[in-house]
């Protein structure tokens, strides 16, 4: 029978993990090719470790040495957000795709949609220390807009099952509002 207590729900109502370390555990695990030396890295190979999202960068370096901790000087905390104000690249064939997409007549109006979105208080935004990005993901819309640096990267609609793969491999890190 389906136990409730066992399975933890953070304050929107997903299933979570009890805590950071073991959620790091558990990404450790599932993706890394050396698990046992990984763990170790992070201090989480014997007991619980307290980490924060932000205490480390959590990506595959060029060596291929697998995820690295570069939290030297204690925890890197995300840039701040900043308004996005255009695109970065707004005349590409990919832009022009997404435009057709989601039913925009010219760039001017979709560049506006996306700035407009992006700059709302609409759906969860999400940060990716992997890739130096900020996400905002509407699941009612569908809606995503990528940002750093005041430029939208990327503005198209996306299923949930999508944003999660997204989710899965940019790492994000979930902003509460």
């Amino acid at each position: 029978m389906w136990d409730e207590s066992k399975h933890p729900r953070d304050e929107r109502g997903r299933f979570t993990f009890k805590d950071m370390a073991e959620r790091l555990r558990t990404l450790i695990r599932r993706y890394s090719d050396t698990p046992a030396e990984d763990l170790f890295a992070f201090g989480l190979a014997g007991g619980i470790s307290q980490v924060s999202p932000f205490t480390v960068n959590f990506y595959r370096s060029d060596n291929g040495k697998g995820p690295q901790n570069h939290a030297q000087g204690g925890a890197s905390e995300p840039p701040r957000l900043q308004p996005a104000v255009e695109f970065n690249r707004l005349n590409t064939d990919h832009h022009e795709k997404h435009r057709k997409e989601m039913g925009f007549k010219d760039m001017k109006q979709y560049e506006a949609a996306a700035v407009e979105f992006f700059n709302s208080d609409k759906g969860e935004l999400y940060y990716s220390e992997r890739r130096h990005r900020f996400y905002r993901y509407d699941e009612k819309t569908g809606e995503l807009a990528i940002s750093s640096e005041g430029l939208i990267h990327t503005f198209n609609k996306y299923s949930l099952k999508k944003f999660r793969k997204i989710e899965r491999q940019d790492f994000l890190i979930w902003i509460p509002k």
